[in-house]
């Protein structure tokens, strides 16, 4: 989640009990080996590097591999590599999901980057490809698996689908059964009846990107769902949004402010009834204070949906 998991908001996830691992935002390797202005922040592994996973993305074995070595040399749970990002500019520039068409070059970077990381665990983020073919993704999961990726999530979308077309869950099924080492879910877990829906693809674990952001609190309330149907609690939205503002400050640089706020509350927004317009007014702000004003003027408007339970956000 390219401006939106970075340290300030993994820091949100934790107060509210947190998750297994943090996914960094994308580190472009290059950048990184040049130690750009802003690398430093991508870096960070706030607010617990033993669950932090920096995520590695480009399009140069060797960038990778130095740039993995680099990162894995640092305090953290381990690195991924994500093949499995479809934006155009970076499948443009031969990075992301373009290194599913060629599982043979694929696996001699998994290699490469097995060595690199030491102890630490390495994973890959894969989707469907260009196409829905079961041949050839088991084909690369398994070189993956056997040049020595700890576990693999899967996006079971191919490269062309938009978010409006349903995550193919069979396929996480699919990808399970054809290797031994666990394989994660991820793609439309919206609600926690979403992931009940998904729980017999019986994935290793279930990795939250959208959901995540428009309900941080999502980790904790689905655990306790898990377990006890009638567990519940009260959230305080406007609380949330003040805590959010305050760990953007302490965590990212201050020209990161303004876009990071209006991609948080791009998601956030879907909490209140009136949230797609004022969301909206919010995508137009340039100044940060101005922006901050317009988020929690909300709640002065419209005092009833500042607290509410964690099931009514479902």
């Amino acid at each position: 989640m390219a401006t939106v998991s970075h340290a300030g908001f993994r820091c949100l996830v934790e107060d509210w009990g947190g998750c297994s691992l943090y996914f960094t935002e994308m580190i472009d390797a290059a950048s990184h080996l040049a130690a750009g202005a802003y690398e430093r922040w991508y870096s960070d592994a706030s607010p617990c590097p033993d669950r932090v996973v920096y995520q590695v993305v480009g399009s140069q074995e060797d960038d990778l591999v130095a740039a993995t070595a680099s990162l894995a040399n640092r305090d953290c749970a381990g690195i991924d590599f994500n093949m499995g990002c479809s934006a155009p500019r970076i499948f443009r520039h031969g990075a992301g999901i373009a290194w599913m068409a060629d599982p043979a070059k694929a696996g001699r970077l998994a290699t490469r980057l097995r060595m690199a990381v030491g102890g630490k665990s390495l994973s890959m983020k894969l989707r469907l490809g260009e196409e829905e073919n079961q041949e050839r993704l088991v084909a690369l999961a398994r070189v993956l698996e056997d040049a020595g990726a700890d576990f693999l999530t899967l996006h079971p979308r191919v490269r062309s689908d938009s978010l409006s077309r349903p995550a193919r869950w069979e396929w996480v099924t699919i990808v399970r059964e054809a290797v031994k080492i666990p394989v994660v879910g991820n793609g439309d877990l919206d609600s926690f009846a979403a992931l009940q829906a998904r729980a017999s693809h019986r994935p290793a674990g279930w990795m939250l990107g959208r959901r995540a952001v428009t309900a941080p609190w999502s980790f904790r309330y689905w655990t306790g769902r898990w377990f006890d149907p009638s567990f519940d609690f009260e959230v305080d939205l406007e609380q949330v949004c003040l805590r959010f503002q305050e760990l953007l400050e302490l965590h990212q640089p201050r020209e990161f402010w303004v876009s990071r706020s209006r991609r948080f509350y791009a998601y956030f927004s879907r909490n209140l009834v009136f949230g797609n317009r004022w969301g909206a007014r919010l995508q137009r702000h340039r100044e940060y204070p101005n922006l901050v004003r317009e988020a929690l003027s909300y709640f002065e408007e419209h005092p009833g949906e500042r607290r509410q339970r964690a099931s009514a956000l479902e």
